[in-house]
């Protein structure tokens, strides 16, 4: 439990190639961490924990970024490192968060879900959908973050909400391609109609469709 404001920064796996964006205002990894939670520390005087990402402890990487945060922030009072082999739950962490400064983790998506401010410096995935703010250069990134701390926003019902149908979205691009829950595609193409129109599955979406019904709106409880 932590009493004052403070901003989570949750990393991605430093060596993943989805955390690479061709428009970065940043360019550098090291260099965004560095400058960031400098200002973070010495401008806005405000807590910060850097989430390491988990499955970090599954390949024992991520300990070159460990040891040039702790070099250059470890003995500040304001400054906490939580490693990949912490207990700490990530979410009870963005939960409870002022604002939350991923770099193209998935989080920044959850955390909007939860309501939570988000600032971007790239084009992750989910920059442009309305419930993150993304800053275009450094000067406005940080304008973003200042204003963010002094004069904190909820998000928006509609916003939330759009987050969530996203998130459903994106996880289910993970998916193998089944139609519904029971026939993959290869399976259901060669069916006869009347046998598809049977399926439990398929009534439901003929229903979504039919009754204009969000997507997903009746499989998940958001």
């Amino acid at each position: 439990p932590v009493n004052s404001p403070y901003v989570v920064i949750p990393l991605n796996i430093f060596w993943d190639s989805a955390a690479f964006s061709l428009n970065d205002i940043f360019i550098y990894y090291d260099k965004w961490l560095l400058k960031t939670i400098s200002f973070l520390l010495e401008e806005c005087n405000i807590q910060v924990y850097v989430r390491q990402h988990p499955h970090e402890r599954k390949f024992n990487t991520g300990k070159e970024v460990e040891k040039l945060l702790n070099r250059n922030f470890g003995d500040h009072k304001l400054y906490t490192f939580i490693d990949s082999h912490s207990d700490v739950n990530t979410y009870s962490l963005v939960q409870s968060s002022q604002l939350v400064l991923p770099n193209t983790s998935t989080v920044g998506l959850e955390a909007a879900m939860m309501g939570k401010q988000v600032i971007l410096k790239n084009d992750v995935y989910y920059a442009n959908l309305g419930f993150c703010q993304k800053a275009n250069d450094e000067h406005e990134y940080f304008h973003l973050i200042k204003e963010a701390l002094s004069n904190p926003k909820e998000l928006s019902k509609e916003q939330i909400e759009n987050a969530k149908y996203y998130f459903a979205l994106t996880m289910n691009n993970s998916t193998k391609p089944f139609f519904g829950d029971c026939y993959e595609v290869k399976e259901w193409s060669s069916l006869e109609l009347d046998t598809i129109l049977e399926n439990e599955s398929v009534k439901w979406l003929i229903d979504l469709i039919m009754n204009n019904k969000l997507l997903l709106e009746n499989k998940l409880s958001i």
